[in-house]
């Protein structure tokens, strides 16, 4: 065999080495893409149920002083219109300012 022959023959094997290694970092890379988004939906989806889970406790706490503010009122219902009267004769002064 000459040495252009083995220099053309190691050329040859070289880019088909070079172009199986992009070919397996181009399936690595799609593949590290897929894993990522995979873990992305899955911070979102936990983000989302960590989010309904604090909106449903607002709520019931919401719920919760409402029920205590309605039963202060009927125990004490004088008081309550007074308390009413005095922060909104507060509201009116601030406002004309």
């Amino acid at each position: 065999m000459s040495a252009q022959t083995a220099t053309s023959s190691n050329s040859s094997s070289a880019k088909d080495d070079l172009r199986d290694q992009a070919q397996t970092i181009a399936g690595d890379v799609k593949e590290l893409g897929s894993i990522s988004k995979r873990a992305a939906e899955e911070a979102a989806e936990a983000a989302k149920q960590r989010a309904r889970a604090a909106k449903e406790d607002a709520v019931n706490r919401a719920h919760e002083v409402e029920d205590e503010l309605v039963r202060y009122i009927r125990e004490q219902p004088v008081k309550s219109v007074l308390i009413a009267a005095g922060v909104g004769a507060l509201a009116s002064m601030w406002l004309r300012r």
